[in-house]
């Protein structure tokens, strides 16, 4: 590259001493020529003269050469790359032992509930003329239930069938179905991490034999109802092409407090009650009191904001049912949380 920039400079040096020197003749000649000449050859001398200038331009022209090597073109300048940023893999924070649901054992006082209800039921359809015939085809669909909702699926329907005089003679009795549903309860109430591999073969066990089971005792209770809808309705397990109404008292729902929300937030997760999708959760200071305490609604996690760090706040949570609301859940404290 050096060599050749050299080479040119020098060619255009030697050019422009060649146009000084044809420009210098061309001077001469007008100077001087035509003073001694005739006529013919001062005609002579005039067209030398403009001969010489012709060719001194056209050697200064061409004395700007380009500086780049013979057949080679200049290097385009590469773009410059652009800079992909790489996005970041999402990193999932899931606290197991936090968010995994629990199944729920119904108190005495709840069973109590039930089969109340259920005898009230079946004394109504005692005073009433018998209904029409129905196909009865029941629809538990525990099929897609995990362990979890599996047994908070069946442990209100085992009160309901016990309290019906005409279910006394199904097959499996409630009894035995009982017994699977206590050995699936305290695998089910373990978080999945900690079940170890004999258990994990212990449950899906338990699971497969309670599904069976249940469907099995069901389905002879939509036998011995004989044709009569509304006293197999009182199962509380619904029918193909008859879907029952859940306008019962919901269960009593459980929750826990999150303290991960930030500065001056309480958060609030309540464990799914069945056939529930709305739930108020009350917040205040001392006892609960309508008068003081204040509430938010909404689905299974919420969030309590603007409240001072460091405060105690009291909690509790009471799902909304279709016509009537669960009893008040036990009362639980928390600090508000500065950060």
């Amino acid at each position: 590259m050096q060599k050749s920039k050299k080479r040119a400079k020098a060619l255009r040096a030697k050019n422009a001493r060649k146009a000084n020197r044809l420009l210098i003749a061309a001077a001469s000649n007008n100077g001087t020529g035509n003073l001694q000449g005739s006529s013919e050859h001062g005609a002579t001398g005039i067209f030398g003269k403009r001969m010489l200038m012709f060719l001194a331009i056209v050697l200064m022209s061409v004395t700007k050469i380009d500086d780049s090597p013979k057949g080679k073109l200049p290097k385009k300048k590469a773009k410059p790359k652009k800079k992909v940023a790489r996005k970041k893999a999402a990193t999932k924070q899931e606290d197991e032992e936090d968010d995994e649901p629990k199944p729920i054992r119904l108190t005495k006082k709840q069973k109590e509930a039930i089969k109340k209800e259920t005898k009230a039921g079946r004394l109504a359809l005692s005073l009433l003329p018998p209904p029409p015939f129905t196909n009865i085809i029941p629809a538990p669909k525990l099929s897609k239930l995990n362990a979890v909702n599996l047994c908070n699926y069946v442990n209100d329907k085992f009160s309901r069938i016990i309290t019906i005089p005409e279910f006394a003679t199904c097959v499996p009795t409630v009894a035995s179905v009982v017994l699977i549903y206590e050995a699936l309860f305290p695998l089910a109430s373990k978080n999945r991490k900690d079940v170890t591999g004999p258990e994990r073969i212990l449950l899906n066990m338990y699971k497969k034999q309670l599904r069976q089971q249940f469907t099995i005792l069901i389905n002879n209770c939509g036998t011995l109802s004989l044709g009569n809808l509304p006293l197999f309705s009182l199962t509380g397990v619904a029918t193909k092409g008859n879907p029952v109404k859940h306008d019962g008292q919901p269960d009593t729902p459980s929750f826990r407090l999150d303290y991960t929300k930030g500065r001056g937030k309480l958060g609030v997760v309540i464990t799914k009650v069945p056939n529930v999708k709305k739930y108020i959760v009350w917040y205040g200071k001392g006892d609960f009191d309508r008068a003081i305490w204040l509430s938010i609604d909404g689905a299974t996690r919420q969030t309590i904001i603007n409240q001072v760090p460091g405060e105690l706040i009291n909690v509790i949570v009471i799902a909304q049912g279709t016509k009537l609301n669960s009893e008040p859940s036990n009362p639980q404290g928390g600090n508000v949380p500065f950060n």
